[in-house]
């Protein structure tokens, strides 16, 4: 091979490396970019009307500061399962125990609150915590609104106790017949935008933090929870989806 020769050879290789180089960020991009997009679905609550439901959680507080949270919408949060999963989150671990709560209010009288389950829990670690309503045996009727709150004992400055709360309302719903058909064929990965489309909130909540737990190392599906709770303007706590199931 002459000089001329192993110059061309040279050149071609260099271009070819280049090449290789380009193509492989370009597919990183691309998979960049479709996790990006993957990540954005839009919640679409139902237009009712109704006053604000959910108590605490959404304002912002000084940093390093104890917030607790119900992680549902303003309003009246819809779901479909008849047990589903209510989630909630703190910042901090408190010693205390914290209190969870569900009541509805009797059809007959608005007075006369009738509970569903009270539990006291120990708090093991921050970020967000879910409580199945299928391991506790309750199941919701349909057309009732309930409330639920979580409350926890935190000691304040110069020896004072002060008590965190955040509650929020649930009601079951019966499925229209074009979601029961979606969801006959839907994979696993598409529920969550399927309930969000329909204004279902819990459930949609439910299924991304499903998918997390099932791949954890997906960060397309922490950005999706995120993005659900900032929507709903539970922004503050939108970064704890990244540390936590």
């Amino acid at each position: 091979m002459n000089i001329k020769q192993l110059a061309l050879s040279s050149v071609f290789l260099l271009t070819l490396t280049n090449f290789s180089i380009f193509e492989s960020a370009s597919t990183v991009w691309v998979s960049a970019a479709h996790a990006a997009q993957d990540s954005l679905i839009s919640f679409k609550p139902p237009v009712t009307g109704k006053p604000t439901r959910r108590v605490g959680g959404g304002t912002r507080s000084a940093q390093n500061s104890p917030a607790l949270a119900v992680l549902t919408t303003e309003q009246t949060g819809l779901t479909i399962s008849s047990s589903p999963t209510l989630y909630w989150a703190s910042n901090q671990v408190s010693s205390q125990p914290v209190k969870i709560s569900i009541i509805y209010t009797l059809p007959e009288s608005k007075d006369m609150m009738q509970p569903v389950f009270e539990a006291d829990i120990t708090m093991g670690k921050t970020g967000i915590q879910a409580l199945p309503l299928s391991h506790n045996a309750i199941e919701l009727q349909t057309d009732i609104e309930y409330q639920w709150s979580v409350s926890v004992k935190n000691p304040g400055m110069e020896g004072t106790e002060q008590t965190l709360i955040s509650r929020g309302t649930i009601k079951r719903v019966a499925p229209s017949a074009s979601l029961q058909q979606l969801l006959q064929t839907a994979k696993p990965r598409d529920l969550p935008e399927i309930y969000a489309d329909h204004g279902l909130w819990y459930d949609a909540f439910a299924a991304v933090s499903q998918l997390i737990a099932e791949h954890p190392d997906d960060p397309a599906l922490r950005e999706m929870r995120a993005s659900l709770l900032s929507q709903v303007g539970l922004k503050q706590f939108a970064q704890l989806t990244q540390q936590t199931g």
